[in-house]
């Protein structure tokens, strides 16, 4: 694939390659690699680790810099029966590439970490803090497992940003997304067709007590929970609207749904 894409663009300065599920913030992503120098072996990601070897987690999106595509092109051409057996007995690819780049070219992994991420914004944690990175404080570049609907949000969304302010200067972060996109989710009272997430909490007995929908409708929590039918998983995260396999949409024709909070009642189906 990098020898592929090389020999079809071989002027570009800087290759990116993602899923199809993978959104990337155009403006965001030119204003960052403009930092970096594209003569220099670059390979930045999002950092994940199978086994011994790290590498930039694919879904993420990850890459590579002009001269690192072509030390790798040229690595491929000398090795490809080698490499391609390693690839075959290997499940993810992003690892093979790193291996080759690690041992090979010696090209380790740069952190890219949070502004690559491998979850859409309705999944984080946004007070999350890893390698002494704040998620809240960073500008956002790419968003991995985005639904369409999602994606055309986010699309419409940079638009706008981008038409009102001065991007190199105050560039779109995840605080803004939160904000903007994700807070207002709170804020709906009737969600269709919704998955919370619902990993919060999981009864481990046999013998602990179900969901109570009388309970939660006197209940002081005021966060709307759902439960999963394949197995019995609580939780009260936002979710995108995305199908899941175990979740049941409508069971028996009746609404489904823990309603929490005196005052703040929210109806739907699960």
């Amino acid at each position: 694939m990098v020898r592929k894409t090389y020999e079809m663009h071989p002027t570009a300065k800087w290759y990116i390659f993602t899923d199809a599920d993978t959104w990337v913030s155009p403006t965001n992503l030119v204003n960052w690699l403009g930092r970096f120098d594209h003569s220099k072996q670059w390979y930045l990601g999002n950092p994940s680790v199978i086994g011994q070897q790290g590498f930039a987690h694919g879904g993420s999106g990850y890459i590579l810099s002009k001269s690192a595509m072509n030390t790798t092109s040229d690595l491929y051409s000398r090795e490809s029966q080698y490499w391609d057996r390693f690839a075959a007995k290997h499940w993810a690819g992003d690892c093979v590439l790193a291996t080759a780049l690690q041992h090979r070219l010696n090209i380790p992994v740069s952190w890219a970490y949070p502004l690559l991420q491998s979850e859409s914004p309705f999944m984080l944690d946004y007070t999350e803090q890893n390698y002494y990175r704040k998620l809240w404080c960073y500008p956002v570049v790419s968003y991995h497992h985005a639904s369409p609907s999602t994606i055309e949000t986010l699309w419409v969304y940079e638009k706008n940003w981008t038409a009102r302010h001065h991007t190199s200067v105050q560039p779109m972060k995840h605080r803004d997304v939160f904000r903007d996109i994700v807070m207002p989710r709170f804020r709906e009272h009737d969600q269709q067709e919704w998955q919370n997430l619902s990993g919060d909490i999981v009864p481990s007995r046999k013998s602990d007590e179900p969901p109570n929908f009388d309970v939660a409708a006197v209940s002081s929590n005021l966060r709307a929970e759902q439960y999963l039918f394949a197995a019995l998983v609580l939780g009260s995260s936002v979710q995108d609207i995305r199908q899941t396999e175990g979740w049941q949409s409508r069971p028996e024709g009746r609404p489904i749904w823990m309603v929490a909070g005196k005052d703040h009642k929210v109806h739907g189906r699960l």
